[in-house]
């Protein structure tokens, strides 16, 4: 009997039709896999206190009087983590804050200035970086890390308010 008249059987078809939705399926997973295989960076920031020998020095976060605020020895301390699959290039840590400009609110941004940067972190290296000057800023409304590709990676809500809080108690203690 001739190939042509051979009539498929319902297991054949089957079998085709679930080969067919198997490799459809790969196919849509490897072009996603291949869309987000890149660096991806988390960011986390804390105010770091004073440190001596025998733990932290409480004395000097309250401040004797409030000209003496800008004394404290606090830090915004970031730490940048690279927990993608590809290295990242990371040009800029800092945030962004809101200050009073004549009638209304502006946004603003700052930069934490250190000598590491422009760095290539691979994955799972990290970086750390320290701003002294952050009390002097006003409200901050978010904390990142700018890649060379101008992607922001924020840090998360809960790292900001934490920060915010400290802060406002900081600045409590010096009026």
């Amino acid at each position: 009997m001739p190939p042509e008249q051979i009539p498929p059987s319902d297991g054949t078809t089957i079998v085709a039709i679930y080969g067919a939705a198997v490799a459809t399926i790969v196919l849509v997973w490897d072009v996603y896999k291949w869309c987000a295989d890149r660096g991806v960076l988390q960011v986390r920031c804390n105010i770091a206190r004073p440190f001596t020998g025998e733990g932290f020095d409480e004395a000097a976060l309250v401040p004797a009087k409030a000209s003496d605020a800008k004394t404290i020895k606090v830090c915004l301390a970031f730490r940048v983590t690279n927990i993608g699959s590809r290295p990242v290039n990371v040009i800029h840590v800092g945030g962004s804050h809101r200050t009073w400009s004549r009638w209304r609110f502006r946004s603003r941004e700052f930069l934490t200035p250190t000598e590491a940067l422009p760095t290539i972190l691979k994955p799972t290296d990290y970086l750390t970086s320290k701003n002294y000057d952050f009390l002097e800023l006003g409200r901050i409304t978010s904390l990142f890390a700018l890649d060379s590709l101008d992607r922001r990676f924020y840090a998360s809500r809960k790292d900001l308010r934490k920060v915010r809080r400290v802060i406002r108690g900081i600045r409590r203690q010096a009026k």
